[in-house]
């Protein structure tokens, strides 16, 4: 079998340094708020091969180091020459990802159906197919599991099921007066590198000891991160512990939720029709129609691309949708007695479960 492959881009890694602080990392990435603890058992997890690692989307406004960060944790992770990654056409996207155990993709603004469906697969596992070139019916299939990242001044996933894969980690603006030259940042990244990089093996070296004792009562759909997840901070002992990893996820679960009905212009409608009843039933025609006149009230734009134009496409909405609104409270039904109907209902009960 084939145990390394070495690319073209690739450059060797530093000599890890045993006993280093990890946290140090964060004087050269300024995380807002609390996902440190995020971040940091995200790129400890990089280093476990054979899991599904979630898609790493730093956002946050212009001069808060986004493309900086990435250049970072690709030296930790997988250094090369490319220290960042622009989004290629499509029939490209499967062989860049194959080529790049971190595939750190810059400036993100959006990117089409295709291309999030392509990413969710990275994640999982799923085989992907490319045609051979010059050729009319050979087929070459591509399967592997990859760590990705996004970066944008807003968060470029959009779909909900590429949210759903995604851990969502805020930057803040750095101060005029914390800016450092490049030259400084690069001397001091030098005398640390090593011992940031040594300090995660160390943090993954206890994890592998204590990952086999982890067990959760409930795990969200990443479960394979979530369980080293918890292992990673257990490992990093001083600077978190599980209570606050698994506090930090909950949190992004949610605003994973939020993106994406953000993202759903028909969801507000929704959740504005539900607010004064238990139950709505009725056809897809009728709740198009009590939708549209709902939406125009409100003054949002029922031409946008995502609201549906007709019945049986407002059932797909509802099917892509169902999961987010059942985590705000809001079953859906679709079922067919005679003709296509559909229920929506108060649930009274968060979903959104993790361990």
């Amino acid at each position: 079998p084939i145990l390394f492959r070495r690319e073209t881009h690739q450059k060797p890694q530093v000599e890890p340094v045993k006993g280093g602080d990890p946290v140090e990392l964060f004087e050269f990435i300024t995380v807002a708020g609390h996902s440190h603890i995020l971040l940091l058992t995200w790129v400890t997890a990089c280093f476990v091969p054979e899991i599904a690692h979630p898609v790493l989307i730093l956002h946050g406004p212009q001069g808060s180091g986004k493309s900086t960060a990435f250049r970072y944790l690709r030296r930790l992770v997988d250094p090369s020459v490319m220290e960042t990654l622009s989004l290629p056409r499509n029939d490209d996207v499967i062989q860049m990802l194959s080529h790049h155990w971190f595939s750190p993709l810059d400036n993100i603004d959006g990117f089409n159906r295709d291309t999030s469906d392509i990413l969710c697969r990275a994640v999982t596992g799923d085989a992907q197919m490319k045609r051979v070139h010059y050729t009319n019916d050979d087929d070459f299939i591509y399967q592997y599991r990859r760590c990705i990242g996004l970066n944008g001044i807003n968060i470029a996933a959009t779909r909900p099921d590429l949210l759903d894969r995604s851990i969502l980690i805020s930057l803040q603006r750095i101060a005029d007066t914390d800016r450092r030259t490049e030259q400084k940042l690069e001397d001091r990244w030098a005398t640390l590198h090593p011992q940031i990089l040594g300090g995660l093996l160390d943090v993954l070296s206890t994890a592998l000891r204590i990952y086999p004792d982890i067990a959760l009562e409930s795990a969200p759909r990443m479960a394979d991160f979530a369980y080293w997840g918890c292992a990673i901070a257990e490992a990093l002992k001083g600077s978190c512990d599980r209570d606050v990893f698994v506090d930090a996820y909950r949190d992004n679960i949610e605003r994973q939720n939020e993106e994406a009905l953000m993202a759903m212009p028909m969801s507000e409608v929704i959740i504005t029709l539900m607010e004064q009843r238990e139950t709505w039933q009725g056809t897809p025609s009728q709740l198009l129609t009590e939708l549209n006149a709902l939406a125009s009230q409100q003054g949002i734009n029922t031409q946008v691309r995502g609201w549906p134009k007709a019945a049986n496409a407002l059932t797909r909405r509802l099917n892509e949708m169902r999961s987010n609104l059942e985590q705000v409270g809001i079953d859906v039904e679709v079922g067919k007695s005679g003709r296509r109907w559909i229920t929506l209902k108060k649930s009274y009960a968060n979903t959104v479960q993790t361990a």
